[in-house]
Order: C-alpha cells, then structure tokens, then sequence
C-alpha cells in the first residue's frame, strides 16, 4: 500500500478511561477530507474522501434545496463556495489553514 499510516492508542495513564465523541472526530474527518480533495482518510474501517472539496461540504451539509447551483472557486491560496437556499438564517463554514473555525 502507498500513502500513510497513523494509529492513534491513548495512554490510560494519561487519558484515563475517556471515551471519544466519535460524531465529533467523524465530522473533523471530513472537514479534513473537504479541504484536501482526493485525499482518502480511513477511520475505523469507514473511508473519508471529497472529490470535489468545499462543493461536497456545502451538498451533504446544507438539507434544503439551493436557489441555484452551489458557486464555487478553488486558485493556489483561495477556496470558497456558497449559495442560498429558502432557509430561515445563516449556516457558515469556515476555515483557515485547514482548520475549522467556529466563529468564521
């Protein structure tokens, strides 16, 4: 096999018996997955891979349908995608140096 192997135990010493929210490393999976297209990430036999990047984000994240085709644009040192829906509010995504940012 090609690419990178990276197993993650926690020490019990250390972390004791905790026990991870696995909806929440799923999700930071495929924001992973978003942000580099192509890239094939496995986690716990399930495979996490976005042909399309910040296009896929927006059609598996947003549930209604959009207005018109979700806008996108990908250059060397920008990536961004929207669109609108009938939807009462706002949902933003945002990242900086592949990092998910909560506050936008």
């Amino acid at each position: 096999p090609n690419g990178t192997f990276f197993e993650f135990v926690p020490d019990e010493e250390i972390f004791g018996k905790y026990s991870f929210n696995m909806e929440f490393v799923e999700k930071r999976i495929w924001n992973y997955a978003y942000l580099n297209s192509g890239l094939v990430l496995k986690f716990n036999g399930k495979e996490f891979v976005s042909e399309n990047g910040l296009l896929d984000l927006l059609q598996n994240e947003i549930e209604e349908e959009s207005l018109y085709p979700v806008g996108s644009y990908r250059g060397e040192h920008l990536q961004f995608a929207f669109t609108h829906t009938n939807a009462y509010g706002e949902n933003y995504f945002s990242f900086v140096n592949g990092q998910y940012t909560s506050d936008g």
